[in-house]
């Protein structure tokens, strides 16, 4: 963020050390925005798109607010037009406005220009660094950590675990949908192979468990009655779960053998055994 900005323009405003400050934690603030979309709806409940207008206004804003209040820093209309009124002006949800007021608060408030060393976050390596050139703020991020832990971003560590595991999902899909639509194995069509897939299957599938057997047998044996209950229904789901697969299954080797016809629901079938996904 801080290339955006020209030397003119670092040394305009005339409150120095307040503006050195206020800029780093603006940087800071609009990273944070940034960076809590990789975490999906861990960071949002809607993405939003802020950039770098969002944060060259803010900056001016600044400049104009410590220009005109050299004795006091007018805080609240601060975070009134960055939060509110800019930022905020991109946020719809209600919950998700609350989080960026919350982080208004948190850095734009009177210690972080009174204090030395004014920390970000709960971790030690982000903080407002003492004042110094424009080259010399530029260093101290270079500095920074490459891979930042979601505690610099007020999340819990498996936080990254979710969104790393969301990101891998993405990448995955990606290069299946990169794959020619004709796949071939050993000369065969993909209706053969998806035949011959739909036979394994059917041959792997366990038969229906037989309820009133189970029943039968569960009666005699001692135990609390609530956990029999949840087997039963646990074992009536599942039977539930294997007629549909071996139903779905009969269907799909009726259309790709010309025998029934396929429908939208056949064809994602198809298309994901193709690619070797689940259903």
């Amino acid at each position: 963020m801080y290339n955006l900005i020209t030397e003119e323009k670092f040394a305009e405003c005339r409150q120095t050390s307040k503006y050195k400050k206020l800029l780093f934690t603006l940087c800071w603030f609009h990273s944070v925005l940034l960076e809590r979309r990789k975490f999906k709806s861990l960071g949002y409940n809607i993405p939003y798109e802020f950039n770098d207008s969002d944060y060259l206004i803010c900056h001016d804003l600044i400049i104009v607010f410590l220009d005109e209040n050299p004795n006091k820093t007018p805080f609240e209309a601060m975070r009134y037009l960055i939060g509110e009124a800019n930022y905020g002006g991109r946020v719809t949800d209600s919950w998700d406005r609350r989080l960026l007021n919350v982080y208004m608060n948190q850095f734009f408030c009177e210690n972080a220009i009174s204090e030395e060393k004014f920390f970000l976050s709960e971790l030690s390596d982000y903080f407002i660094p003492p004042d110094g050139d424009l080259g010399y703020y530029k260093e101290f991020i270079e500095h920074l950590p490459h891979n930042d832990h979601p505690a610099a971003f007020g999340q819990h560590p498996n936080a990254d675990i979710s969104s790393q595991i969301e990101q891998t999902n993405e990448l995955l899909e990606t290069i299946v949908s990169l794959q020619p639509g004709a796949i071939t194995v050993d000369g065969s069509s993909p209706e053969e192979v998806v035949a011959n897939q739909i036979d394994s299957m059917i041959g792997s599938i366990p038969e229906l468990f037989d309820i009133s057997s189970i029943q039968q047998s569960m009666r005699a044996r001692p135990g609390p009655e609530a956990l029999k209950t949840v087997l039963y229904q646990e074992v009536t789901r599942y039977n539930v779960l294997l007629s549909h697969i071996r139903k779905s299954l009969g269907n799909l080797r009726n259309a790709v053998t010309g025998f029934a016809a396929i429908t939208p629901n056949l064809e994602e079938i198809m298309t994901a055994l193709l690619e070797y996904k689940v259903p």
